[in-house]
């Protein structure tokens, strides 16, 4: 008595997750990265507009189909100071950590509304918050990769 097994749509499917993502699921990776991005545009707060300027969308997908993608802010902007020079953002990840409060003079004038925990005006400085709750669309397109499905 023998047995024997075909494998040989196995052996396809194990090539086909290791070739990486197909360009429908990247089109997907793709969308939720520049979602986030755009959410984390709408929530940074806007005083001289530097914060904003600084943000950068980064992706890219090798020869072996290994995608990658963020995003990043700070460095230089054409933004200018109050003497001409352009500003220089090292500060955004503080500012993305800061949370509520701060701003007051800002806010008392007009510039930033919102309230704070106490009833004051203030602003969330957290701007990345909105992008954190998009991460499990990573997930998904992934899980959709893996089954197959496009």
């Amino acid at each position: 008595m023998s047995y024997s097994v075909d494998i040989s749509d196995a052996m396809r499917e194990l090539h086909r997750i290791d070739d990486g993502p197909d360009p429908a699921t990247i089109l997907k990776l793709d969308a939720v990265l520049v979602t986030q991005f755009q959410l984390t545009q709408e929530h940074v707060h806007i005083i001289s507009g530097a914060l904003r300027e600084s943000g950068h969308l980064l992706d890219s997908v090798d020869a072996a189909g290994h995608w990658e993608g963020g995003f990043r802010y700070g460095g230089q902007t054409s933004v200018p100071d109050w003497q001409g020079n352009p500003i220089f953002v090292d500060y955004a990840y503080e500012e993305s950590e800061r949370g509520p409060g701060g701003r007051f003079f800002f806010v008392e004038r007009g510039f930033l509304p919102g309230i704070d925990e106490m009833g004051r005006e203030s602003i969330a400085h957290d701007f990345m918050a909105a992008a954190e709750a998009v991460e499990p669309a990573y997930g998904r397109a992934m899980m959709a990769y893996l089954r197959g499905e496009h």
